[in-house]
């Protein structure tokens, strides 16, 4: 199921995770170090979050087909252009109209990619390549007439939890080792 947070919501919930809610009210104490705890868990929260954005399976992640918000950039000898808008983290899937099938896009240093340089080496729309390129997508095969079809993200926004509720497994309650600064090895 999904879930959409805001961030007085999600601390809520990761206070409840971390094993910090329900607060006692049959007790008091009062504190003089200034701790703001609510800041540590937030900052906490924010990694977790991120780190889930950016390499969490796709079950857990909520993705956006955002196709109508872009739109290709530059064809250039079979490849075709798009860039992406800032708040894209991670894209899941992309597809051109010719293609037979979505692709997940590759790193730009691999093998594959290196390939869909030359127009000898380079994919097909049997099997499409998308390549990472800095803040956006090179397509291989595309020609002057391919529109996109498909581009399904994970969008981050300041301030917003998105994310399937299955993620929450991933929290796990305080104990004594989070509070060590230094872990000793033996």
């Amino acid at each position: 199921m999904k879930i959409r947070l805001s961030q007085p919501q999600m601390l809520s919930l990761w206070r409840l995770h971390r094993l910090l809610e329900p607060i006692r009210h049959d007790a008091e104490v009062t504190r003089a170090d200034g701790v703001d705890l609510d800041a540590i868990l937030t900052a906490e929260m924010d990694q977790w979050y991120i780190e889930l954005l950016l390499r969490a399976s796709q079950e857990l992640l909520v993705s956006h087909d955002i196709t109508g918000e872009i739109t290709i950039s530059s064809y250039d000898d079979g490849c075709a252009f798009i860039s992406l808008p800032p708040e894209v983290v991670r894209v899941l899937s992309v597809r051109l109209s010719g293609w037979k099938s979505s692709a997940i896009p590759i790193s730009a240093d691999t093998p594959v990619a290196m390939r869909q340089r030359l127009p000898y080496t380079r994919a097909d729309a049997s099997s499409p390549v998308a390549v990472l390129s800095g803040d956006g997508l090179c397509l291989y095969p595309a020609s002057s007439d391919s529109t996109v079809t498909e581009l399904k993200c994970v969008i981050y926004r300041e301030g917003e939890y998105e994310f399937m509720r299955e993620a929450l497994a991933s929290v796990s309650p305080l104990d004594s080792e989070s509070f060590t600064p230094l872990k000793t090895v033996q």
